[in-house]
């Protein structure tokens, strides 16, 4: 079999793909025709998560909207996760939604769904969704981007930089290497548009409000996090007002988990 043969295989069955790169290197174009291809070779439901409503009306009938909270009761599927920061957040990793993400990733595969991520980034993504991914696809990236990429991913974002550079600059938006694909090397692969593409998909975010984000957080470490963020907690002994039923011990604990992730992030 020839390597595109394999990847539509690949893209048949139940799959988990990380498409990166740099801003308006072809990113979203790329999750909605790999979404094409995969609806194509076998029709099942198609959801983007938390898309803007005003976006979700341009796509067609088979592509669904559905909010993060509802991923883990749909089977049979393919989620997006365009402009996945926002979704599973790296510094974000006690959050409720994430903790989920992480578990739905650990049985994806036995509810039969397909996940495509989209990061401008990868150290911006959680690392437990990076570490469950099948095939990365690396668009091109900038030279900042590359030197605060994830160490330990560097290495394979600059051999897919060497990649890109054989294509002329003009070209580069219609290519992506894919890295991961069985036992293949990494590969070029050249794509065109979904049939349904419309440029305002590429502005989708544009109305995007994190007003929905600011609600009263879900888990005694989200609301620690966010009175230290705010300067509101600069030692555990801070949060007892915060906190009076919550022994003393246990607010220690968090502080100084919530300190030593915030400094690492």
């Amino acid at each position: 079999m020839s390597v595109i043969s394999d990847f539509q295989r690949f893209l048949r069955g139940n799959f988990s793909i990380l498409i990166a790169g740099r801003r308006k290197s072809g990113k979203s174009a790329l999750m909605y025709r790999l979404a094409e291809i995969a609806y194509s070779l076998r029709a099942r439901p198609v959801y983007v998560v938390n898309l803007p409503e005003q976006a979700t009306q341009i796509l067609p009938e088979w592509i669904r909207p559905l909010h993060r909270s509802q991923i883990d009761k749909v089977t049979d599927s393919i989620l997006l996760f365009e402009e996945s920061a926002l979704v599973a957040f790296s510094r974000s990793w006690y959050s409720t939604f994430n903790k989920l993400l992480s578990k739905l990733n650990a049985i994806a595969f036995h509810k039969r769904q397909s996940h495509i991520y989209v990061v401008q980034n990868m150290s911006l993504l959680d690392r437990n969704v990076i570490s469950m991914i099948d095939v990365l696809m690396l668009k091109e990236y900038n030279y900042v981007q590359y030197k605060l990429e994830r160490e330990e991913l560097r290495e394979i974002v600059g051999t897919a930089a060497v990649m890109l550079r054989q294509i002329p600059p003009s070209e580069r938006v219609k290519y992506a290497v894919v890295i991961g694909l069985y036992d293949y090397p990494p590969f070029l692969f050249e794509y065109k548009l979904a049939s349904f593409w419309k440029e305002e998909l590429a502005y989708a975010w544009e109305k995007y409000s994190f007003e929905s984000e600011r609600v009263e957080a879900s888990t005694l470490t989200e609301q620690i996090e966010r009175l230290v963020v705010e300067g509101k907690a600069k030692s555990w002994k801070d949060l007892k007002p915060y906190f009076p039923q919550t022994k003393d011990q246990t607010l220690r604990v968090l502080f100084r988990r919530v300190k030593k992730r915030l400094a690492e992030a």
